[in-house]
């Protein structure tokens, strides 16, 4: 009788367009034959996340991001303060749907969930059936940018308010290893003589790397790939591939041991 192969769930965490990174993780992590059988993500990462589980290759993903411009995914609200942000987010939305070879979380190939918050009743809400991209779009909307998301008397917006990491996802699955990938990582160093608008960001910046850090100890792995740039640019992109793949690689080996995948395996099965 054949022993039960490990399962590994993946965590995609919340970075703008820093959560590029994912894609590069994912990627090393096919070319090293690691399996993935659960996948959760908040914000970007809810979106690739989503993508791959239904069916969406690494090329394919590549090579969308590397066409993304601004005014792809930008819908100005005429009235923002009335409408709750200054995008609306439906363009966005279309052209992900577009991308989804699979349109409902019952249909994924890898079974897949994504994270709001529920802003009513301050707590983070489980997107775990339905449409796809109805979570992708709830889990995208950050605060004051895109407009929220109304459903069943919540007013949803960006998971990365209180679930950079949806390690709590997961727990329907209890997977044998999780994997966090972190898009932003700690806060850093901040600047000597601080601009307005750089204390209010760094103030929340300071709130989400303590909740953040916590989670660290919850996973088996924490992959945070090491990126420069802002997670508001797009020309980010492809740095934050290339920075997913290194930081991947780095984790390689102590992901297969906990899998128990050894060399020898893999040569059997090639």
């Amino acid at each position: 009788m054949s022993e039960r192969r490990k399962t590994l769930g993946l965590v995609l965490g919340a970075g703008g367009a820093r959560g590029a990174c994912h894609v590069g993780v994912i990627k090393i992590f096919e070319e090293n034959g690691i399996p993935i059988d659960y996948i959760a993500g908040s914000s970007m990462g809810a979106v690739v996340g989503a993508c791959y589980s239904a069916g969406m290759t690494v090329p394919e993903m590549e090579q969308a991001l590397a066409k993304l411009k601004i005014s792809d995914i930008m819908d100005v609200n005429l009235r923002p303060i009335k409408a709750g942000g200054f995008f609306g987010g439906k363009k966005s939305a279309r052209l992900i749907n577009k991308y989804l070879k699979v349109k409902t979380f019952e249909e994924c190939k890898i079974p897949f969930r994504c994270v709001a918050v529920d802003l009513n009743k301050g707590e983070p809400y489980v997107f775990n059936h339905g449409k796809l991209i109805d979570g992708i779009r709830a889990s995208l909307s950050i605060p004051g940018i895109f407009q929220p998301i109304k459903k069943d008397g919540m007013v949803l917006v960006d998971g990365g308010v209180l679930c950079r990491l949806p390690i709590d996802a997961m727990d329907e699955f209890a997977p044998d290893v999780i994997v966090l990938v972190d898009a932003l990582g700690d806060h850093g160093d901040f600047v000597q003589n601080p601009t307005i608008f750089q204390v209010l960001f760094r103030t929340f910046d300071v709130l989400d790397w303590k909740n953040t850090k916590k989670m660290y100890n919850r996973g088996d792995v924490v992959i945070v790939p090491k990126m420069d740039g802002s997670q508001f640019a797009i020309k980010t992109v492809a740095e934050a591939i290339s920075a997913g793949e290194k930081a991947a690689k780095s984790k390689i080996n102590r992901i297969k041991k906990l899998l128990g995948i050894s060399q020898e395996n893999q040569e059997e099965k090639e």
